[in-house]
């Protein structure tokens, strides 16, 4: 740290008041909301076609109208002008033109066949419209304007001629909010906003129509009754989300082709999501339960093998591209993050056999003191989420995420869970050439397992004959105190090695440094049930 070549004091320099970064962001109207409406009709039916088949199908129609927000209609940035459309103003439509899908139809079917008096099978396929609410659109702009200053260097006073240097005793300049009754407003070539494409393809005939996306499901079960008290169900459950809602940068750029490579040089010169129906999901699971009744008593395991693939990070809206541009669009397809190969529950609620209407101690005292006790709780284990291999290299492009580079095709796993061993092998990975692409794609590896039981002990007692229940419950969180590890720091960087080229350390790379569960809770709480 120096000031004009001479040592200075970054904490000093924070004293005095110059931070690093200075930032705000300004509602430009209050309240700051959208407004948005649904419309949807339903039908169904159900058919008796024999005593063991049953047949039922229906049929919704969804229609979303163009948001817009309160003290103005919608806001769409357009690109045939590069201009941003702000609704009733200026003589900008109240929704800016745009038209919404009135063609909505989500169909629905579903069947129970009865094979026998213990054995039944059920299936079903549907259709859902993605009911996004636009909501990611309340705060585009220009809703809020948003002030960021960075000085040229960390904690440096700026000795440029004629520049005032931001300082917390200036405070933040008032903001410049944009005169919006214009009703078309050019945005400054670097700014990184948000807006929607109605459409799946930006080059289409009519860019300002809103066709919503839609998912698929589809499921066949058979459950047994294979005592009294036992049942098992097995089955199939099948999900396609065909074009959902999600922010696609439509300002990405080629490897090593920077800022001048960007889609809409040299219009914008930023990242500029656009929230369109691009998103594409496939999920498909195999559920098998088994359970058995004793008495007020049940317990049960359950167990699904399944496997969930997507082109985007995130979910509900909220989504991202990985890597966004066009040639790159293939390579965002992978394991969605959330996916767990296995998942296996086991769950249970035991009601002691004592007291009122139970096998022992069934009147008098004894029946007062030791009846009513319950006991219930969930033991988890579930596969580890999977991860990205990074890179700390330069891409040289806007909106391309890096990776490493894999040179060894086997990656061992090695299971570490501190911060000085590793958890996977991260010398079969290194840094791409700088302006280019890594070889891996996202979610290649997969993190450590989750580990968890809960459990709980209740008593009820009956007040004013039976009318008034109290209950007190002891609930414990994470019982075993057994820690479930987050995925590993998965950066690559170059390991330290020994003498005699073993791997001495790796850093922060490839170990893991956190955890994904809480220690041990334990509460207690009461119920009034009347």
């Amino acid at each position: 740290m120096n000031f004009n070549g001479v040592p200075a004091n970054s904490w000093a320099q924070f004293l005095l008041g110059y931070p690093s970064r200075m930032g705000k962001i300004t509602q430009f109207q209050n309240p700051n909301s959208l407004r948005f409406s649904t419309w949807a009709l339903y039908a169904r039916d159900q058919w008796q076609v024999t005593r063991k088949l049953t047949i039922n199908y229906g049929l919704r129609w969804e229609y979303y109208p163009i948001f817009s927000h309160n003290w103005y209609g919608a806001t769409r940035f357009d690109l045939a002008t590069d201009t941003i459309l702000v609704g009733g103003e200026g003589g900008v439509p109240w929704d800016t033109g745009a038209t919404a899908n009135k063609k909505n139809f989500a169909p629905r079917f579903g069947f129970a066949y009865r094979l026998g008096p213990k054995t039944v099978v059920r299936g079903g396929y549907g259709i859902t419209v993605d009911p996004d609410n636009m909501r990611n659109q309340r705060n585009a702009f220009p809703s809020v304007v948003n002030q960021d200053y960075n000085q040229p260097a960390t904690y440096q006073f700026d000795t440029t001629p004629g520049v005032t240097q931001a300082s917390l005793r200036t405070g933040m300049p008032a903001p410049a909010f944009p005169d919006i009754t214009v009703g078309k407003i050019t945005p400054s070539t670097t700014s990184s906003t948000t807006t929607y494409l109605p459409t799946t393809n930006m080059q289409a005939s009519f860019p300002q129509y809103l066709n919503r996306g839609y998912i698929q499901s589809w499921n066949l079960f058979g459950e047994r009754e294979i005592s009294s008290t036992v049942t098992a169900q097995v089955g199939y459950t099948g999900t396609h989300a065909v074009h959902q809602q999600m922010n696609v940068n439509i300002n990405g750029s080629a490897p090593n082709t920077a800022n001048a490579g960007r889609q809409l040089y040299p219009y914008l010169t930023t990242d500029f999501n656009f929230l369109e129906p691009f998103g594409d999901m496939t999920y498909n699971g195999l559920h098998s339960r088994v359970q058995k009744r004793f008495g007020g008593s049940i317990i049960g395991v359950a167990y699904t093998f399944s496997k969930a693939i997507d082109n985007y990070n995130g979910d509900n809206g909220d989504g991202t591209l990985w890597r966004a541009y066009p040639v790159s669009f293939a390579l965002n397809k992978a394991l969605a993050g959330f996916d767990r190969t296995h998942t296996f529950q086991l769950y249970h609620v035991y009601q002691l056999p004592l007291g009122q209407g139970q096998r022992w101690l069934k009147s008098g005292a004894a029946a007062w003191i030791f009846g009513g006790f319950q006991i219930s709780g969930t033991f988890s284990k579930l596969s580890g989420l999977p991860f990205t291999i990074g890179s700390n290299n330069s891409v040289n492009a806007g909106g391309q995420a890096q990776s490493a580079t894999q040179i060894n095709p086997v990656v061992a796993i090695l299971g570490g869970h501190d911060a000085n061993t590793p958890y996977f092998d991260g010398t079969a990975f290194t840094n791409p050439p700088v302006g280019t692409l890594g070889t891996t794609g996202r979610n290649l590896l997969r993190g450590p397992g989750f580990f968890n039981m809960d459990e709980s002990v209740s008593r009820t007692f009956s007040l004013k004959e039976g009318r008034i229940k109290l209950q007190l419950v002891g609930e414990a969180f994470n019982l075993t105190n057994t820690p479930s590890f987050s995925v590993p720091n998965a950066t690559f960087a170059a390991p330290t090695l020994n003498s005699d080229g073993s791997v001495k350390s790796y850093g922060n790379y490839s170990v893991i440094t956190g955890t994904v569960s809480t220690a041990r809770q334990l509460q207690v709480g009461g119920y009034i049930r009347f």
